[in-house]
Formats: C-alpha cells, structure tokens, sequence
C-alpha cells in the first residue's frame, strides 16, 4: 500500500539520514521513479523532505524535523512482547534490560493498545528449549559478546591438549536452540562459525 510506503521512507530518512534516491529504492524495494514521485507526495503533504545536488548528495530531512509517527498497532506491539526469547535474553544479561523496555513501552502507548498489549505480555512466552534441557550459558558467551562489541580479536585454542590456535575477528553472535556460535573472520579473510563453548 502507498501509505505503508510513504510511512517507511519517512521513517528512514527520519533514522537513517541523507539517502540517494537508489538507496531509497533498495530499502523499500521499488524503483527509482516510485521513490521520485512519493518524496514529491512527502513534499506536497507538507513534511519538509528537501534534496542536497551535487557528488555526495541525496534526500533529506530539516535537521529538526520528527514526525509525531509513535502509534503502534496491536500486532506490532505482540510481535515486540514475543519476537525475543527468554533464555537468549538471560544469556546476554538483558533480560532485566527487556523487561524495563517493555514497561516503558507500554506505557507511552494509547489505552486501547495498551491493554492488548499487556493480553500478549501475561499470556505468550517463547521458549525454544526442549522440557528437559538444563544448559546453563556458556561461560565464553560474555567473553564473545565483549569482544563483538568492542571490536576485538580473539585468539581461539582447540583440541585437547590444546592442538593449534587462531585469531579471529568477531562478526556475530547466532543463538539456534541453546547452542550460541560466534561467526568471525580469520586473519585470511575466511569466515568461520565456532559453538561458543560450555
């Protein structure tokens, strides 16, 4: 839908910035003349989208400019309450973090969508753990995820006794089930994946 549409260009000028045209295109996935002719529906409705010519130009918001777009609806906010799931909170110490979010989000929100949103809040948990795994978090999860963060190598050993090492430069953490892997780049460019261990 067009209104769909014009909401997410003005919301990623809005976060992201000055954009080219192509840019803009790809974000939303349609072609250079549609983003063209709804950035002059922007314009025509008032929102002050303005373009800079010229090497390094591009569309743009006034620097002062934010819309009033803070209204949610029922199932963007259920997918916010559902979308993380416990232990990979807890893993990653945000659970006390989340929930803080979450009681401040559903507090800016109207009272109709407030209620459904406490409906999905007391009512749906996400938890993709079988019923007897214990597993607690790794102990190397901290590490990793200090290292992602700071942009840090690490230096991997393996084998036991310890057969060879290798330095790494952290890309990702990906949690599949309760097993975290550390995806990085060797010093050689390759990409390798490594179970954080436990």
């Amino acid at each position: 839908m067009r209104a769909e549409r014009l909401l997410r260009l003005l919301l990623h000028l809005q976060t992201r910035g000055q954009s080219t045209v192509a840019q803009l295109s790809a974000a939303l996935d349609v072609s250079p003349r549609t983003i063209q002719r709804d950035l002059d529906a922007l314009s025509l409705a008032g929102v002050p989208v303005y373009s800079i010519r010229g090497r390094g130009g591009g569309w743009t918001l006034l620097p002062d400019y934010r819309s009033r777009l803070t209204g949610l609806t029922p199932s963007e906010v259920m997918s916010v309450f559902v979308g993380a799931t416990a232990h990979v909170l807890a893993d990653l110490g945000l659970d006390a973090s989340s929930e803080l979010a979450v009681t401040k989000l559903i507090a800016s929100l109207p009272e109709s969508t407030r209620r459904e949103a406490e409906y999905a809040r007391q009512r749906l948990l996400i938890d993709h753990a079988g019923w007897d795994d214990r597993r607690e978090s790794p102990r190397w999860l901290d590490l990793c995820r200090q290292a992602l963060w700071e942009e840090r190598h690490l230096e991997i050993t393996y084998g036991e006794p310890p057969r060879g090492s290798f330095a790494v430069a952290p890309l990702g953490l990906v949690a599949k089930a309760r097993t975290w892997y550390l995806v990085a780049a060797r010093t050689d460019g390759r990409l390798r994946t490594t179970a954080c261990p436990a």
